[in-house]
C-alpha cells in the first residue's frame, strides 16, 4: 500500500480526526483499488460512529458514500465469495448504508447462520460469533427459530454463541432456552441451556424461575450451571432468591457461586433475609465482601 492509503486507513481510525476528515478518507478508499483492503477499517468506522451525531458537513460525505452505485455494486459482489462471518459484517454493513433493503440483509444474514449452527460448533467459532455480535446489531433482529438446543459435546456451545447473538427480549429465542431446561432426557441439554442464558442474560421473570427449578435438578452439572447463569443475571424475584439460599447447601462449587450470586443481589426481602439468618447465621448480610 502507497503512503496516502496507510494514511486514509490511519485517519478512519483516528477518533482525535474530525468526522468530516474521517468520512473523506473513507469516500477516497471506497472509490480506489483499495477497498476490498480497506473495507474491514470503513466497518468499523461505522460501528462506532453514529449518523445520528454527524454535523451537516459530515452528512454530505455520508449521503455521497451511501449513493455511491459502483461501491455499492462491488461489495454486494464480494458477499457471497467471502468466509461466512466476514459475509454477515458485510451484510451488516451494505443495511447500514442501505446498500441493500433491511430485510434481504436478514434473509441472507439467516441462511449462513443456519449453516453455520447445522455444523458441529468449536470453541473458536463461538468465540467469533460472539466478538462479532458485538459491532453488528442486525444480529440481534434475525429469527432464530431455527436453533434448538441439544445434548453431547458437539452441541456445547451453540446455546453459548445464540446467547451472544440474540436479543434477551426476544420471546421466540427464550422459548428455545425453555425447551432445552425442561429436556425430561437430556442432562446436558438442560447444562447447556443454563450456559446459554448466561451469555444472554435475559430479564426474564419465567426464565428466572426455570432456573430457579433447575437449581433442584438431581445432575450436579446442571445444578452448577443453572447457579452460575443466575449469578450474572442477578434476579430479583423473592422465590428465586430463596431457591439460590437454599443452593447454600449443596456442593461446595454450588455453594461459593450461591453465595456470589447474592452478593450480587443483595436481596432485601424480609423472607430472603430471614431465611438468610436462620439457615446459614454466619453469612455477611451487610452486602460488604
Amino acid at each position: 500500500l502507497d503512503n496516502d492509503v496507510e494514511k486514509d486507513l490511519c485517519y478512519i481510525r483516528n477518533n482525535k480526526i474530525p468526522i468530516e476528515e474521517r468520512l473523506a478518507a473513507i469516500d477516497r478508499l471506497a472509490t480506489s483499488e483499495h477497498l476490498l483492503h480497506a473495507l474491514p477499517t470503513i466497518q468499523y468506522f461505522f460501528e462506532n460512529n453514529d449518523p445520528k451525531n454527524f454535523s451537516q458537513t459530515a452528512l454530505i460525505y455520508y449521503e455521497k458514500i451511501k449513493q455511491n452505485k459502483e461501491v455499492q455494486a462491488t461489495v454486494l459482489n464480494l458477499i457471497d465469495k467471502l468466509p461466512p462471518l466476514l459475509s454477515i459484517k458485510l451484510l451488516d454493513l451494505s443495511d447500514r448504508l442501505t446498500w441493500i433493503d433491511k430485510i434481504s440483509a436478514q434473509k441472507r444474514i439467516t441462511n449462513i447462520l443456519k449453516d453455520i449452527f447445522r455444523r458441529d460448533m468449536d470453541y473458536a467459532t463461538k468465540d467469533s460469533l460472539c466478538s462479532m455480535a458485538k459491532t453488528t446489531p442486525t444480529l440481534k433482529e434475525i429469527n432464530y427459530d431455527f436453533i434448538k438446543i441439544e445434548g453431547g459435546t458437539k452441541g456445547a456451545y451453540k446455546p453459548d454463541a445464540l446467547g451472544c447473538l440474540a436479543s434477551a427480549t426476544n420471546e421466540k429465542v427464550l422459548k428455545i432456552y425453555i425447551e432445552g431446561l425442561e429436556n425430561p432426557t437430556d442432562e446436558l441439554a438442560r447444562q447447556n441451556a443454563a450456559l446459554g442464558l448466561k451469555e444472554l442474560k435475559p430479564n426474564n421473570t419465567l426464565i428466572n424461575k426455570k432456573l430457579a427449578k433447575a437449581l433442584r435438578d438431581k445432575s450436579v452439572w446442571v445444578r452448577q450451571a443453572a447457579i452460575w447463569a443466575l449469578m450474572d443475571i442477578v434476579p430479583q424475584e423473592k422465590d428465586v432468591q430463596i431457591e439460590i439460599v437454599k443452593s447454600l447447601d449443596d456442593t461446595e462449587t454450588i455453594r461459593e457461586r450461591a453465595k456470589n450470586a447474592l452478593y450480587e443481589i443483595k436481596p432485601i426481602d424480609p423472607e430472603v433475609i430471614r431465611l438468610l439468618k436462620k439457615d446459614h447465621p454466619n453469612f455477611k448480610i451487610n452486602w460488604e465482601y
